[in-house]
């Protein structure tokens, strides 16, 4: 499961968290981030969006390798886009599976370039090493 960076930028991430804080009614506290990560795991070039594409486009080299891929969708207005792409790199099937924890709602986004077909038959290959 992929948790991508879902700013485009350090003062994005910023202002998302003043925002969080001043929701609290604490805005002092907002010179705190309420979340951790390093620079590259909180925001990139083109955020969310970009590097979410970028990922769908580089699964087609390994669409035989793997049976799913998955990637957190923090914002529904994502999503379009994102089938979008996956329509048009030839994915076989896939899903958006919407989560929710309390006011927080996010999103997992599913993909396969494999056949139910195909994917039974990937998932019953037996690659236990025997002990």
């Amino acid at each position: 499961m992929c948790n991508p960076p879902f700013f485009s930028s350090q003062a994005e991430a910023n202002a998302a968290n003043m925002r969080k804080w001043t929701k609290l009614e604490q805005p002092e506290q907002g010179q705190n981030r309420n979340f951790a990560g390093q620079q590259h795991e909180l925001w990139c070039d083109g955020g969310e969006l970009k590097f979410i594409k970028q990922m769908i486009t580089e699964s087609q080299l390994f669409k035989q390798q793997v049976c799913w891929f998955s990637s957190l969708v923090s914002q529904q207005k994502h999503i379009a886009p994102l089938q979008k792409l996956l329509r048009s790199v030839g994915v076989m099937q896939s899903e958006v599976i919407a989560m929710r924890q309390g006011q927080k709602v996010s999103r997992i986004l599913v993909w396969s370039y494999l056949t139910v077909a195909q994917q039974t038959q990937w998932l019953s290959l037996d690659t236990t090493p025997d002990i």
